[in-house]
């Protein structure tokens, strides 16, 4: 199924598990609240998606572009976001009070990105990257 166009979809709630989004093209998808489990969404495109308070334990978004969603309080502890594209110049993804505990950020690009208050240590891999903390946290 990779490439499928799934844009603006409403997956909100939804549980998505064992299954492969590799490629496919979701920019604008609203997955509010959803639980994605050994999910492969490798080179997905998400811009602009909606994955508030969405479980993305584990979730291999290797190289998936993320530019401008909305991650505000979703779970992506152990997730890789290795490679992805993040940072969008007008409007920047938001990482504020998500979960990034152990999630693979290598290469990833972040600048720009809103992410006030977001757990990214302990074991966060982020070699080649420049990230400062905000403080206080603000959303």
């Amino acid at each position: 199924m990779g490439g499928d166009n799934l844009a603006h979809a409403n997956l909100s709630y939804a549980t998505l598990s064992g299954c492969s989004l590799d490629r496919h093209n979701l920019p604008g998808v609203n997955l509010y609240g959803a639980t994605l489990i050994t999910l492969s969404l490798q080179g997905a495109i998400l811009d602009q998606a909606d994955l508030r308070d969405a479980v993305l334990g584990g979730v291999d978004l290797t190289g998936a572009s993320l530019r401008g969603a909305n991650l505000r309080y979703a779970n992506l502890t152990g997730a890789s976001l290795r490679g992805s594209r993040i940072r969008h110049h007008c409007k920047p993804a938001i990482l504020a009070s998500a979960d990034l505990t152990e999630a693979d950020l290598r290469r990833s690009d972040l600048s720009n990105v809103k992410y006030n208050c977001a757990t990214i240590w302990p074991s966060a891999k982020l070699q080649h990257e420049s990230i400062s903390i905000p403080s206080p946290c603000r959303d």
